[in-house]
């Protein structure tokens, strides 16, 4: 089997349902699209930046990674400089290319050729499609334009080079990075902003996977080249659950509530720090035998098939119980539960014990961490250097349908405006993640005439059809990255000289502080045009987690602004704590930074304060809370889950009570006793 990653593109997977076939849509159809991006464009003030003399994009190449292009459509007909395409054979035009990149290589005047082929012949020409329909309407929202339908993305005059890899079930790592490599090979030594709009759950969330080494080797620092990733959609949900495990304090129980479903396998991840052994308990109290994570087990567990695998991408049937990747970090493990039939929601516990710091990360389609919730759910490659992770702020509800009628669709949002599905930073490593927000829910663009309705995460379902028969409404943070794609492509088109730091800082001028949700802020391009300045008058400084567990490291996000808005530049910058902590700095860039501090068993219940002061006296200041790792941790004695919220609370007290009330209602019953 190939070492693959598996990428559920859109991440929120879209209702299927069905599509209209490129047979019904009349080329001179006489259709208005121009509307159907305002709403985003009018969001990131798009109108007023044009105003002020903003650009179109124009000298700069958008590059979009996906699993298909419908390259008929109107949005992006004409538009796509390079095409590569590998799920096809070689054509043999681009010979060199084609046996450095595989697949076939398309360029511009090939695409019209065909396309010209099929008008005036009348015959079909073999040309790259899109059946899921995501990668048309990612390509058609950063860089759409039509003439013939007045339909314009955020950033029309940029160049498009679009790679077609993978498919709706996933994308292998190996050919991201290819098509990394093609869209850096085309844009030569112009200004370059990719958009790769997928991403899974599953993985260290440290940056520390084959696919995010290749984006920071290939964009961290680079001044020409900017990778736009989204963010995910795991928001909303338990997807994410840190646990403490000592094994002179027992062992740890965390409770999986596996979602209902058709048979096959579904996987979680576990990442460790310290050495750990696992073991899986059934929902009727059978038990796999404790292992280390360095053994790769198979067990069956009643109905269920169970492995795990210290591994990065998840196995199938057939690999349960040995290793897919060589040269992976211990630190990473999957956990696979296979069902043989459709089965209904069942509740599994999750065994630990040992001396580490264990993260469990789930797929938010797959289970509930019990104790759970979504921070720090950004997926891979969100936790990638070199990466501008983009979340979704809500800012359509309500569209023209298919017939004619008002379809009101309200998105769940946070208090920031952000949608409730978004992923939330930090990283696992407590570094900001996201670093900006731009509408992604509801957006609409161009609908691939492909699209098959019964095809995984299809965005052509009826429900998101609208009057037009070239468009569809879609949300999700893929969504928001193409937004953010053309809104960089557009101010680096009229501002050659800014850096990829400072573009970020520039588009969140708006915003004072850093948060899980919007990043460094919403996108605001007309603010971007007049919002440097290299002097500071203000600072803001903000703890990336709300709490801290002593002896880990606490990062603070700091923000240096002007009266104009962003700072360019690195300024000077100094840093206090509160309790003598050691402290360390990354550079500044943009006026943006971190500062992260480590703190130590000494620290516990006392409040951290760090103290920043940049340039010229400017300070700010933020604390943070240092708790004991026992607080709230979960130990399990003869068959009970124990939870201990206070330090000095006896673990051993509420052992006594919980395993009493296990003996008056039987030995296979499981409590919960806090102390």
């Amino acid at each position: 089997m190939s070492t693959r990653l598996l990428r559920a593109l859109c991440a929120l997977a879209l209702a299927t349902g069905g599509c209209v076939a490129r047979d019904a849509l009349p080329p001179s159809a006489s259709v208005s699209m121009k509307s159907q991006v305002d709403r985003a464009f009018e969001h990131i003030g798009g109108e007023r930046f044009a105003a002020l003399g903003g650009r179109d994009g124009a000298g700069i190449t958008i590059a979009v990674i996906d699993s298909g292009f419908d390259v008929r459509h109107p949005a992006i007909k004409g538009r796509a400089r390079w095409m590569l395409d590998h799920r096809a054979l070689a054509r043999g035009a681009h010979a060199a290319l084609e046996a450095r990149f595989g697949g076939a290589v398309w360029d511009a005047a090939a695409l019209s050729a065909a396309l010209e082929r099929e008008r005036s012949a009348g015959v079909t020409v073999a040309l790259p499609e899109d059946p899921v329909g995501h990668g048309t309407f990612v390509a058609s929202v950063a860089a759409g334009a039509s003439s013939e339908h007045a339909f314009e993305g955020i950033a029309p005059g940029a160049a498009l080079v679009l790679a077609r890899v993978g498919s709706a079930e996933g994308i292998a790592d190996e050919a991201i990075i290819t098509a990394l490599d093609f869209a850096i090979d085309r844009a030569g030594d112009g200004p370059l902003v990719v958009v790769l709009a997928a991403g899974s759950v599953l993985g260290a969330h440290d940056g520390s996977a084959p696919i995010e080494r290749a984006i920071a080797e290939r964009f961290a620092g680079h001044p020409r080249r900017v990778l736009v990733v989204a963010a995910g959609n795991e928001g909303g949900a338990r997807s994410h659950r840190r646990a403490y495990v000592r094994r002179d304090q027992g062992a740890v129980a965390i409770g999986v509530s596996l979602r209902g479903g058709a048979a096959g396998a579904r996987s979680f991840s576990l990442v460790h720090e310290g050495a750990l052994d696992v073991a899986l308990e059934g929902p009727s109290g059978e038990r796999t035998r404790w292992v280390a994570l360095s053994e790769h087990p198979g067990a069956q567990l009643g109905a269920f098939r169970v492995g795990i695998d210290r591994t990065i991408a998840p196995p199938t049937s057939a690999d349960l119980g040995r290793s897919l990747r060589e040269g992976v970090a211990a630190r990473t493990a999957i956990v696979t539960i296979e069902r043989d039939r459709a089965q209904p929601a069942t509740a599994f516990r999750v065994l630990l014990r040992g001396d580490a710091t264990v993260d469990l990360y789930a797929p938010a389609e797959v289970a509930d961490l019990e104790g759970g919730d979504d921070s720090g759910t950004l997926v891979v490659p969100a936790t990638a250097d070199g990466a501008v992770v983009v979340n979704a702020i809500v800012t359509r509800e309500q569209w023209t349908g298919v017939d004619g009628s008002l379809r009101f669709e309200p998105i769940a949002q946070r208090w920031d405006g952000v949608a409730r599905f978004a992923s939330l930073g930090p990283d696992r490593l407590h570094r900001a993640r996201p670093d900006l927000s731009a509408p992604g829910g509801w957006v609409l663009g161009a609908r691939s005439a492909q699209c098959d309705p019964d095809a995984p995460g299809s965005l052509c379902a009826r429900g998101r059809l609208t009057s037009s028969s070239l468009t569809v409404a879609a949300a999700g943070t893929s969504v928001a990255a193409p937004v953010a794609a053309g809104a960089i492509a557009r101010l680096w088109s009229t501002d050659a000289a800014l850096t990829p730091d400072a573009l970020v800082a520039r588009l969140t001028a708006g915003s004072e502080r850093w948060s899980p949700s919007l990043g460094w802020g919403a996108i605001d391009l007309a603010r971007a045009l007049t919002a440097s300045d290299r002097a500071p008058t203000r600072c803001t400084i903000t703890a990336t987690r709300e709490q801290v567990v002593a002896g880990e490291p606490v990062t603070f996000a700091l923000r240096a602004m002007s009266a104009r808005g962003a700072i360019e530049g690195a300024p000077t910058l100094q840093v206090s704590t509160s309790v003598g902590a050691r402290s360390s700095t990354h550079a500044m860039a943009g006026g943006r930074g971190l500062v992260t501090v480590r703190t130590d068993v000494a620290h516990t219940n006392s409040t951290l304060l760090v103290r920043a002061t940049v340039g010229e006296g400017v300070a700010c200041e933020a604390s943070v809370r240092v708790r004991s790792m026992y607080d709230q941790a979960e130990r399990r004695y003869a068959g009970c889950s124990v939870t201990t919220p206070h330090r000095r609370a006896s673990p051993w007290i509420a052992a006594m009570v919980c395993a009493l009330l296990s003996a008056g209602r039987g030995r296979r019953r499981r409590c919960s006793a806090r102390s």
